[in-house]
C-alpha cells in the first residue's frame, strides 16, 4: 500500500487514562460482546454484517473488538454511534500502536476513515464520562484503491455522488477525489457537534472548473463556483445536525487521473457572534468573507480595525457591502487586492447603516470595517453582509455609494 496512516499524539495523561481503561476489570454488562472483552487479548471480532451494540458500565470500562484487513488492504470506515453519553474510539494495528484516535466532546458521532493494509486491526472504545453510556459501532470495508495517481490516495471509492452514497469526511485528513466523467460529483457528509460550529471547507488544486456546494441533503446552504481551476471557498454558522459537502464537474470533460483536495475545518461557536478572532486588522491576516452568512464582529479598542477578504467571480460582478447595527461611529472601505487602492468608501456619522456598491472585475478585494468613534466597546457588535451580483443587475434601493 501507498498510504500508511500514522499516529496522532497523544498526550501523557490522555495515555495513561486509556492505558488504565484497558488493564481494569469492567463491570458485566448485557453487550452482545460479552465481558470482560478490555483488551487485546479478549477483544470481540466486529464484522461488517452487522453492528456491535454496548454499554461502558462506567469510567474505567473499555469495549474492545477486532477486525482482519484483507491481503489487499482496505478502506476503512469505524463508526460510533448511537451515544447516550460522551465516549470516544481508539484505533490500533496489529502490533499494537495506535494509528489513529476520534475524541469529539459529548455525544457526536466518532468517526474513524482511513486506508489500511492487510493485518489484524483493533478498534477500542472508551467511556469519557463517569455514568453508563450507550453505543453502537459499526464497521465498513471497501476495496483498497487501486493504481494511478487518484487512486493513490481516494479513499472515497465510487459510486459516492448521491447523499446515500456519500463519504463520511472528518477534519484530520483532507479528501483527495477525481471527477472521471463530465457528470461525476462527489458528495461528502460531516457532522456538526450539538451546540452548532463555524465550517469552513476549501476546495483546491483543481485541474479543471470544479464547483463546491453546502447542502443539508435536501437544499443549497451556500456554493462556491469561481470558475477556472482558481480554489473554491466556502463558510458558515451551522446548527448541530448532518451535512453534505458536493464537488461538482463544471467543465465539461472528465479527468480520472489528477485530482483535487478537500479540506474541512469545524470550530467551536464564539461566545460572542464574531467568527474572524483578532488579529484580523491587516491584508495578511484578513478573514474570509462570503455572501452566505454576515460576519458579526467587535471593535475593541479606539484605533482597532477589521479586515476582510473577499473573492468576485470570473467575470466580475456587481458587490453591494452593507455595515449595520452599529454600537458607534463605524466606517467602511472597499479596498483593491493589493491594498493600495482606495476603491469606495461609506464613512456616515453616528450610528446609521453604511453601504458601499461597485462594479468589480474579478479578483480577490478587501473589505475594512474602522472605528472612527473615538472609544472602544468589546461588548456590541456590528453585522457586514455582503452580496456579489452579475455585472449590470439593478441597483439596491437606497443602496448608494457614500
Amino acid at each position: 500500500m501507498r498510504f500508511r496512516p500514522r499516529a496522532r499524539l497523544m498526550s501523557p495523561l490522555l495515555v495513561l487514562m486509556l492505558a488504565v481503561a484497558l488493564m481494569l476489570p469492567a463491570a458485566a454488562a448485557a453487550d452482545a460482546c460479552p465481558e470482560p472483552n478490555n483488551s487485546f487479548a479478549n477483544a470481540c471480532a466486529i464484522g461488517t454484517d452487522a453492528p456491535a451494540v454496548g454499554t461502558l458500565e462506567n469510567a474505567t470500562d473499555a469495549d474492545a473488538f477486532w477486525f482482519d484487513a484483507p491481503s489487499d488492504g482496505a478502506a476503512m470506515h469505524a463508526a460510533l454511534t448511537g451515544l447516550s453519553g460522551d465516549a470516544n474510539v481508539y484505533f490500533f494495528a496489529p502490533d499494537g500502536t495506535l494509528i489513529f484516535f476520534s475524541v469529539g466532546e459529548g455525544n457526536v458521532n466518532e468517526h474513524i476513515l482511513l486506508v489500511v493494509p492487510a493485518g489484524r486491526y483493533y478498534l477500542i472504545v472508551t467511556n469519557a464520562q463517569n455514568n453508563a453510556v450507550d453505543y453502537t459501532m459499526t464497521l465498513a470495508l471497501e476495496p483498497a484503491p487501486g493504481s494511478g495517481p487518484a487512486a493513490q490516495t481516494d479513499i472515497c471509492p465510487e459510486p459516492n455522488d448521491s447523499t446515500d452514497t456519500a463519504c463520511y469526511f472528518g477534519t484530520a485528513t483532507p479528501a483527495i477525489g477525481a471527477l472521471s466523467t463530465p457528470t461525476d460529483a462527489d458528495i461528502y457528509v460531516f457532522d456538526v457537534p450539538g451546540g452548532g460550529a463555524v465550517v469552513r471547507a476549501t476546495l483546491s488544486d483543481l485541474p479543471a472548473d470544479y464547483d463546491l456546494f453546502l447542502t443539508d441533503g435536501i437544499s443549497i446552504i451556500t456554493a462556491s463556483a469561481r470558475g477556472g481551476n482558481s480554489d473554491d471557498r466556502l463558510e458558515a454558522v451551522l446548527e448541530g445536525g448532518q451535512y453534505y459537502l458536493e464537488v461538482r464537474n463544471a467543465s465539461g470533460v472528465g479527468n480520472a487521473t489528477d485530482t483535487y483536495v478537500l479540506t474541512l475545518a469545524i470550530e467551536p461557536p464564539p461566545i460572542q457572534p464574531d467568527i474572524c478572532p483578532e488579529p484580523n486588522d491587516s491584508m495578511e491576516t484578513a478573514c474570509f468573507f462570503g455572501t452566505g452568512f454576515p460576519a458579526v464582529g467587535t471593535l475593541a479598542t479606539a484605533n482597532d480595525l477589521d479586515a476582510y477578504v473577499f473573492d468576485v467571480p470570473d467575470g466580475g460582478g456587481l458587490v453591494r457591502a452593507t455595515l449595520s447595527t452599529l454600537p458607534a461611529d463605524y466606517d467602511l472601505f472597499l479596498v483593491s487586492g493589493d491594498g493600495e487602492t482606495l476603491i469606495a468608501q461609506s464613512a456616515r456619522v453616528g450610528t446609521e447603516d453604511d453601504t458601499l456598491e461597485a462594479e468589480l472585475d474579478e479578483g480577490r478585494y478587501f473589505l475594512v470595517v474602522v472605528n472612527s468613534a473615538g472609544v472602544g466597546n468589546t461588548r456590541e457588535t456590528y453585522t457586514l453582509t455582503l452580496t456579489i451580483d452579475p455585472p449590470g443587475s439593478a441597483p439596491a434601493v437606497g443602496a448608494l455609494p457614500q
